[in-house]
């Protein structure tokens, strides 16, 4: 009876142990990170045979409504609008990430490219470090070309979000190293040339990328896959941008749309006016005017570009707000900007009516504020209905917009049980070690 007894509890002790062994695997292989990961594409499929709506998602990074505001009075004045202002929709949009009510741009790219929160810091990876597959990926998988357009690096936060997976935004080189191994994204412009080592540069080479290092090389392209790098780091703010040899943000924009909407399957751009952010942490109201100012213009040419299109659906937004810019007067003439203008006089132009705006900065980081959302197309469903959603659910918009249907997949699942994984993990481990105690001391 002793012996029965003990094997009983050795084959409880042992049961126990092969259940903590395997709830471990599921967690490991659920929620571990990959370069290689490229779990979703089985399960995201285009629901039309032939589908040709395209995505251009636009992202102010910084871009608070009060920024907005100073380009309006700058450009228009105390009585213009924003050519955006007349689009369909408008709504307000929460930033906050997984671990802060103050996101940072890692977190929200990732949350706007997957449609799942994450910590700050981390790129397109979940808080349990599985991979998350961002939209840029998943119109890829659906025969779409794409595209991704920065003033800043192109390893930088917001665009590495939608091409590459790492738990921390700072690792340049591993992002750079899966932007050219495995995102094949088929416009990609910006800065960063210092991130690309020979290798990765030779690499892209072979697969029939056209590398162009100046605006005069980026427009006399006719390669269909072009990868841009302007400068060494980010590119130069507006206001000292050598316009002869670095493309604007909308050269850069247009360019891009040149290569993508050509494919019968549609096309994906992000396009990011990456320095807002910079030249608000800094508290500087004249670079951030005219980087909002070239954001806006950047805009505004995709708007004409499209026209009355309905097969393309615009999105403008921002990451978060930085600076806590507050308008406090102006006494402004009604000179104006002008397309009639040359670039220089225009500069001047601006940069007197900004002398003539006083502003209040609240912080040099990052605000919980919401931030502005735009878009051509009203009829989104559970959204038409609201005036706030937060940053998560520009996937979906974007998801519905391309009828792409979603299955909820093992992957997702798990994703979604990852801390209820874990409890049960730590649980069972508990039982185990009772268990053994209590069979250490009825021996």
């Amino acid at each position: 009876m002793v012996r029965v007894s003990i094997t009983r509890k050795k084959f409880r002790f042992s049961l126990g142990f092969i259940v903590l062994l395997l709830l471990n695997s599921m967690v490991f292989i659920f929620t571990t990170s990959s370069p290689n990961y490229n779990l979703s594409n089985q399960s995201i499929t285009i629901s039309q045979e032939f589908n040709e709506k395209s995505v251009i998602l636009m992202i102010g990074d910084g871009l608070g409504f009060n920024q907005m505001e100073l380009v309006r009075l700058i450009e228009f004045g105390k009585e213009g609008s924003l050519s955006l202002e007349n689009l369909s929709y408008h709504l307000n949009v929460t930033t906050s990430s997984a671990n802060n009510e103050i996101t940072d741009s890692a977190a929200a790219a990732t949350a706007m490219a997957t449609g799942y929160k994450t910590d700050n810091g981390m790129i397109s990876v979940s808080p349990y470090n599985s991979v998350l597959e961002t939209i840029l990926e998943i119109s890829k998988a659906n025969n779409k070309l794409t595209g991704v357009v920065t003033t800043t690096e192109i390893t930088h936060a917001t665009p590495a979000a939608f091409m590459s997976h790492v738990t921390s935004r700072d690792n340049y080189f591993e992002i750079a190293r899966q932007i050219v191994e495995k995102s094949d994204v088929d416009a990609v412009l910006g800065g960063g040339f210092t991130r690309f080592r020979q290798t990765d540069l030779d690499s892209l080479e072979i697969n029939g990328y056209n590398i162009v290092i100046n605006r005069s090389s980026m427009l006399n392209s006719y390669s269909n896959k072009l990868f841009g790098l302007f400068s060494d780091g980010h590119q130069p703010y507006e206001i000292d941008r050598d316009v002869d040899m670095t493309p604007s943000l909308s050269e850069m924009t247009m360019k891009a749309l040149d290569i993508l909407d050509t494919n019968i399957f549609g096309f994906f751009l992000m396009v990011e006016g990456g320095r807002i952010d910079h030249a608000c942490h800094e508290n500087n109201k004249f670079n951030a005017a005219f980087e909002a100012i070239e954001f806006i213009n950047a805009v505004n040419q995709v708007i004409s570009y499209l026209g009355s299109r309905q097969d393309v659906l615009l999105i403008v937004t921002a990451d978060h707000e930085t600076g806590g810019l507050e308008i406090l007067e102006e006494s402004l003439n009604d000179i104006l900007p002008s397309e009639n203008n040359t670039f220089a006089e225009n500069k001047q132009i601006r940069m007197e009516r900004i002398n003539n705006i006083t502003t209040n900065w609240t912080t040099n980081g990052h605000t919980s504020k919401n931030v502005p959302y735009f878009s051509n197309v009203i009829d989104l469903n559970k959204f038409k209905n609201m005036s706030t959603i937060d940053n998560t659910d520009i996937f979906d918009i974007m998801v519905q917009f391309l009828e792409i249907s979603e299955d909820e997949t093992i992957s997702r699942i798990f994703f979604e049980l990852g801390p209820f994984l874990e409890l049960i993990f730590v649980l069972t481990l508990l039982s185990i070690v009772a268990i053994s105690i209590r069979h250490q001391f009825h021996k």
